[in-house]
């Protein structure tokens, strides 16, 4: 893979604690237009690719919620949607897509990415875990940013002997900043042997593209 940083080992103790997460919100104001998918919150709009295992002509300019299963959530000025395959549960998925945002007017777009990366390590064992990058920051504009756990701490229900990767892309508002995310799960694997990766490097360098190309946050209209 042709990334323009080294993989970097992260050791959980000296990571930041991210948020957690607790209450069910009601339907989210999602659509689907343009092969894009778009999330309107209270001043704010997240736009998106169409999740990649769906094809344009299948969602059309209609409702993806049949087609798919999700999660959204709403708690202190933060919003949470993922979405998985039809039929994978928040238990036990093999692929999500989705987004965080945070509501916030003050600190930076790296403070949020630290805490993000923090949120992804908090659950993998540190001599298991890698953070790599696509290319190099440029003030706000940050380079898309990738996570191997090549395994979960044992003591997680459901998650012993397994592991992930995740493609990242960051966007600030004058009101928000967000993550945009795509997250892979499998067998345990080995971070530094993308072979044993559960979802081909290509597919991960192409996902990350897209969300670096083609996500947005906005004020809405």
């Amino acid at each position: 893979m042709s990334f323009t940083k080294p993989l970097l080992l992260v050791a959980a103790a000296l990571l930041l604690v991210f948020p957690a997460w607790a209450q069910d919100a009601d339907e989210p104001a999602l659509s689907a237009a343009d092969g894009k998918l778009v999330l309107d919150v209270p001043e704010q709009r997240l736009a998106m690719p169409l999740p990649d295992w769906l094809n344009a002509g299948d969602v059309g300019a209609g409702d993806i919620k049949p087609l798919v299963d999700l999660s959204y959530t709403v708690e202190n000025g933060q919003v949470r949607l993922d979405i998985r395959p039809k039929g994978e549960t928040e238990a036990d998925w093999t692929m999500a897509y989705g987004a965080h945002l945070q509501q916030q007017t003050s600190g930076t777009l790296v403070g949020f990415r630290r805490s993000v990366m923090a949120g992804y390590g908090q659950s993998c064992q540190p001599n298991a875990m890698a953070f790599f990058q696509f290319g190099q920051d440029d003030g706000d504009n940050l380079a898309p940013l990738g996570f191997a756990c090549g395994a979960f701490f044992d003591g997680l229900s459901g998650l012993a002997g397994r592991g992930e990767i995740a493609v990242m892309s960051f966007r600030k508002s004058a009101k928000g900043v967000a993550v945009f995310y795509q997250t892979w799960r499998g067998p345990a694997f080995d971070p530094a042997q993308p072979s044993s990766w559960p979802v081909a490097t290509n597919v991960v360098e192409e996902r990350s593209r897209q969300l670096q190309a083609e996500v947005s946050l906005t004020l809405a209209d």
